[in-house]
């Protein structure tokens, strides 16, 4: 799923791929791509590619509630705490108590306070989270890309919503079984999501795309048979 400020875009894919992200993200697309941490996405250059910071979080969290305590749990606390004052900083300036100027500067001081701390969990006992740590320090640069203009979200949670109702009504039904089916189901949350973030009714917008498509139906159909006489 693609999501923009007016625009949903959904597609049924059966893998998680690069191949997969390519055939929905243009490998041409010069815009600012936000994701979370699947390794589909790496083919986008670091300076168009935003990590989803709330996956990052959730991922850290687990390295803070690490059941052995010890170095390990210490350092996640000290990540995550960083991971909430980055959240707080980024809604203070959004809701204008901080001047970006302000804003710039305390951002550099927590991405430098975040680097030591992640640093210091690639040396941690346990595989996972220090794994984790060195995956971090190696797309340092996308975790970053959001102080370059203010547009950019921290996370890609907007996409997440919408793509709430696609999971749930995929739970109760089932999912499909045909490629027409998932067509149809996709088409469909497109359209909802769509109208949505512009206001419309996917009802009246949906009847207006049947009646055209019948209108152009019916007048090729009629051009086809004035040739035929």
């Amino acid at each position: 799923m693609l999501v923009s400020d007016d625009l949903v875009y959904e597609q049924i894919l059966y893998s998680h791929s690069t191949s997969s992200a390519k055939k929905v993200i243009d490998e041409d697309y010069a815009g600012i791509v936000v994701s979370d941490q699947c390794p589909s996405y790496n083919w986008i250059a670091a300076d168009r590619h935003q990590l989803c910071w709330a996956h990052v979080k959730r991922n850290l969290q687990q390295m803070a509630d690490y059941s052995g305590g010890g170095h390990t749990a210490y350092i996640g606390k000290h990540l995550c705490l960083l991971t909430n004052v980055i959240f707080h900083t980024r809604h203070r300036y959004e809701q204008g108590e901080l001047g970006y100027s302000l804003y710039l500067r305390r951002m550099r001081r927590l991405q430098k306070s975040f680097d030591h701390w992640l640093n210091k969990g690639t040396d941690v006992m346990v595989k996972r989270n220090r794994g984790r740590c060195k995956l971090l320090i190696k797309h340092r640069e996308s975790l970053w890309v959001f102080l370059k203009k203010t547009s950019i979200p921290l996370t890609n949670n907007e996409a997440e919503r919408c793509i709430r109702g696609f999971v749930i009504q995929r739970k109760i039904s089932f999912g499909t079984t045909s490629d027409a089916g998932d067509k149809f189901r996709s088409r469909i949350h497109m359209l909802i999501e769509t109208c949505k973030k512009r206001g419309l009714s996917a009802m009246s917008v949906l009847s207006d795309i049947i009646i055209i498509r019948v209108q152009v139906k019916s007048r090729n159909n009629a051009e086809l048979l004035a040739l035929t006489k």
